[in-house]
């Protein structure tokens, strides 16, 4: 999973470094291997999707600023849940926030905050591709603050990384 991290990270910074939004990763992240059976692919999509989503609510927010220059940040986590048992990856952005009843809507189909900029499918196949892979999504947030939007997708527990299971479960 680290590696689609990376390639995401790294195909979107030069865009966003140009639009004066800071793209930050836990750098944590790259000394701890995340081991899932998934598809690059479909989670590429969804590590996209949710990064450009940020985007376009930084972009929103700095409409109404003075100081576009530093229009806002977005942050990339994973981690391993308390049990060891799923990968956790969140993306947060301090953009124009969300509600806690927006935050029930922004996965189903069709439903957009973007007007006419949105289709209301990011998300929507976000969460399919998500769940394909025996995971969960979710948004919170505080509307004009922040929003965070999170997913989890279960480790692998095939014999190549159960070494390596084990290992993480330690600390």
């Amino acid at each position: 999973l680290n590696n689609v991290i990376k390639d995401v990270i790294e195909l979107l910074v030069p865009q966003m470094s140009q639009e004066g939004i800071e793209l930050k990763v836990n750098p944590d992240i790259k000394d701890t291997p995340f081991f899932a059976e998934f598809d690059s692919h479909g989670l590429h999509r969804v590590l996209l999707n949710l990064i450009c989503n940020a985007e376009h609510a930084i972009n929103t927010k700095k409409e109404s600023v003075d100081d576009k220059s530093k229009a806002g940040s977005i942050y990339v986590d994973a981690a391993y849940d308390e049990g060891k048992e799923y990968i956790v990856i969140s993306v947060t952005d301090d953009g124009i926030g969300i509600s806690n009843e927006e935050a029930q809507k922004i996965f189903d189909l069709f439903y957009t905050s973007k007007g006419s900029a949105g289709t209301g499918l990011g998300l929507t196949v976000s969460k399919r591709i998500v769940e394909a892979h025996g995971g969960t999504i979710s948004a919170s947030g505080e509307k004009g603050k922040r929003c965070t939007i999170s997913f989890t997708i279960p480790i692998s527990h095939t014999e190549s990384n159960t070494a390596t299971r084990a290992v993480k479960r330690i600390y």
